[in-house]
């Protein structure tokens, strides 16, 4: 009657007494930790000044396509005169249409604001500098430009004293992603 519980019995597996060991790979931990030591300080010291260098000189130069400038949103620029929509003539006769000159993006005369930007990096900081000696005038406006001094340029902010938001972001994303990697290789 029970001769078939014998069977089953006798195949459950006996208990392990001798453990076999299995090595998958060896690893030198601190060996390995030192070398992703000095790949974070290379890229921290050398790679990542580079980057927020571009990154930022690339902010400041996109606030001359977009005709204004970004922190957490786009604050555009005041409106040039040249651009403002003439009243209709008193004649009845159409007004002739605006001329390049008059479509233009807003400081982009001779274009040669938007590309007098540079930057300086290094592990400590991140200088952007212009060497136009009309860079801050734009960027902070003034009452007291011109010969006699009495004509008002507004304010049209391209680079900002602190690091803006937007930017951060952008940085961020771009370390988590560089950090990653190294540490994955």
């Amino acid at each position: 009657m029970f001769a078939h519980l014998s069977r089953w019995v006798s195949a459950v597996p006996q208990p392990i007494t001798k453990i076999h060991t299995l090595t998958l790979f060896r690893m030198d931990l601190p060996k390995l930790l030192q070398k992703k030591q000095k790949e974070l300080t290379r890229y921290i010291q050398r790679d990542a000044p580079r980057i927020i260098g571009k990154q930022a000189l690339q902010h400041t130069q996109e606030a001359f396509t977009k005709e204004g400038f970004t922190d957490h949103t786009l604050k555009k620029w005041p409106e040039v005169e040249r651009r403002k929509p003439l009243p209709p003539r008193k004649d009845g006769k159409k007004r002739k249409k605006k001329s390049a000159y008059n479509r233009r993006k807003i400081l982009h005369g001779t274009g040669n604001l938007k590309r007098s930007f540079s930057y300086q990096a290094d592990a400590q900081k991140i200088e952007i500098s212009s060497d136009s000696e009309y860079a801050a005038v734009h960027n902070y406006g003034t009452d007291t430009a011109g010969k006699n001094r009495n004509v008002s340029i507004p304010k049209r902010m391209f680079l900002s004293p602190t690091m803006p938001a937007v930017l951060k972001e952008t940085l961020v994303d771009k370390f988590t992603q560089d950090i990653t990697n190294i540490l994955a290789k």
